[in-house]
């Protein structure tokens, strides 16, 4: 009998961050998701807190 196979390797983390990967404090929209403004542009507080969170971008 064959030993059983190995598990998968885990889930390589994401190399490239977008502002939807952080929540909007104008319209709550979470992480993923397009704000709820007009054309689903991203909030100007969502861009200042992604360039807080993540200052090379």
């Amino acid at each position: 009998m064959s030993p059983p196979p190995p598990p998968p390797p885990p889930p390589r983390p994401r190399s490239v961050w977008r502002v939807t990967d952080v929540v909007c404090p104008a319209c709550k929209a979470g992480p993923g998701k397009r704000c709820g403004s007009p054309g689903g542009h991203p909030h100007q507080p969502r861009i200042a807190q992604f360039r807080r969170r993540f200052p090379s971008r």
